[in-house]
């Protein structure tokens, strides 16, 4: 059971921010210009992503609403403005320009999509306004030098050579892998990548293939795969396509030594409850999960689904770590010109639900946190974190038995 409000507060900021909310506390938040403090927010909230765009936007709103709650940040000391990208870099600019030139926001937070956040980022270094990237994964947008552009999430290149990682040191004897994808941008982009990796060891790709989202019936394309045998099945759906294509893969007795699926649409942990073990053995890469041996996510999880009826993604937690960065910087600051943000955030160092934040540059990468990738697998009908090893709480069921002996 919840406590109280106080209780639910370690959720969001986690022990090692507790400094931070005593100085909110005692000194109260700061001011800018002798108004509230604007912070934009751009997410997708109409179009084909309005579903997860609504979704983070309740977790920046449940953030900030705790503090208020709890008495540490003044009701008109902060104020959130919404911006709607809809997914699409013409709408972005859109937003983001009347958000900068109008709204006089001190810094921006949000991007999912690619190319939309591109737009975004683009002219917050412009105008000198820092935008904390909290999902997008698009290598590009932390490889321009942006001193103004800060990215919590990991790029989709590390993505990828974390989950080499797990090929090498997991999991042996694996020589042939497909790609499985529908036609949504995301498909194409990673398997390139996928290709690569693939290759460099020697994986033969016997199979990529797209199929339109939101058909209804995945049989033609999963029985093709049937039919080539792959040893590794990579997938590549959508949140609303997941549970589908799962279903079917059991309905065709799809067999494999491993099958993973990308937390975009495989990570919910509540997603498969009603056909659990269409799910059991399947594998999930992502950089987060209410078990997450992080300071406060065990609350998080507990005081969200109280909230909403429902578990937290990684999408969640990233806005919410994203807004405990923000409120750290603003603390921090004094006077949170965009200017000071940018140099506040520069020098983040701290424990969030998402894990440790800090922005290091190398590697051509600038303003880039470095969080840990996980691969976590459905055993015994829960979610464990099997990689990596030192995170573990459960040993890889490997190779997946075959659904004959399940």
């Amino acid at each position: 059971m919840m406590g109280s409000c106080s209780e639910k507060l370690k959720t969001l900021i986690g022990f090692t921010v507790w400094t931070v909310v005593a100085a909110v506390a005692m000194s109260g938040f700061p001011r800018y210009a002798e108004g509230a403090l604007r912070i934009g927010i751009v997410l997708p909230l109409s179009g084909q992503m309005a579903t997860i765009g609504e979704q983070v936007s309740e977790a920046f709103r449940f953030a900030v609403e705790e503090l208020r709650r709890n008495g540490n940040l003044k009701g008109d000391s902060l104020e959130l403005i919404f911006a709607d990208t809809g997914g699409d870099p013409a709408q972005a600019r859109a937003a983001v320009a009347q958000l900068l030139s109008q709204d006089k926001v001190s810094a921006l937070i949000g991007g999912i999509a690619g190319p939309a956040t591109w737009e975004i980022a683009r002219a917050a270094q412009r105008d000198q306004v820092p935008f904390l990237i909290t999902t997008a994964s698009a290598d590009s947008l932390t490889r321009q030098g942006w001193d103004y552009v800060f990215r919590l999430s990991l790029p989709v290149q590390a993505q990828i050579g974390a989950f080499a990682g797990f090929i090498d040191n997991g999991t042996r004897g694996i020589r042939t892998a497909a790609v499985l994808h529908d036609d949504s941008r995301l498909g194409p982009y990673r398997s390139e990548t996928l290709l690569r990796l693939w290759h460099a060891r020697d994986i033969e790709t016997i199979l990529i293939s797209g199929f339109p989202a939101f058909s209804g019936d995945f049989r033609p394309l999963l029985a093709k795969a049937k039919v080539k045998s792959p040893e590794l099945v990579y997938l590549l759906f959508s949140r609303e396509d997941a549970p589908l294509v799962l279903r079917q893969v059991k309905e065709l007795r799809l067999n494999a030594k491993l099958i993973i699926g990308e937390a975009a649409g495989f990570g919910d942990p509540e997603l498969f409850q009603k056909d659990a073990d269409a799910a059991e053995y399947l594998c999930v890469l992502t950089q987060w999960t209410p078990n997450a041996p992080y300071p406060g996510v065990t609350d998080l999880a507990e005081a969200y689904r109280e909230r909403y009826d429902r578990m937290p993604d990684y999408r969640t937690a990233q806005a919410s770590a994203g807004m405990q960065v923000i409120i750290d910087a603003v603390v921090r600051t004094g006077t949170p010109t965009p200017q000071n943000l940018r140099r506040a955030l520069a020098k983040t160092s701290m424990a969030t639900v998402y894990g440790r934040v800090n922005f290091e540059s190398g590697n051509g990468l600038t303003n880039q946190n470095q969080p840990a990738m996980l691969v976590l697998q459905w055993i015994d009908q829960q979610q464990e974190i099997v990689w990596p090893r030192k995170l573990a709480t459960k040993r890889l069921v490997f190779p997946n038995p075959k659904w004959r002996k399940r």
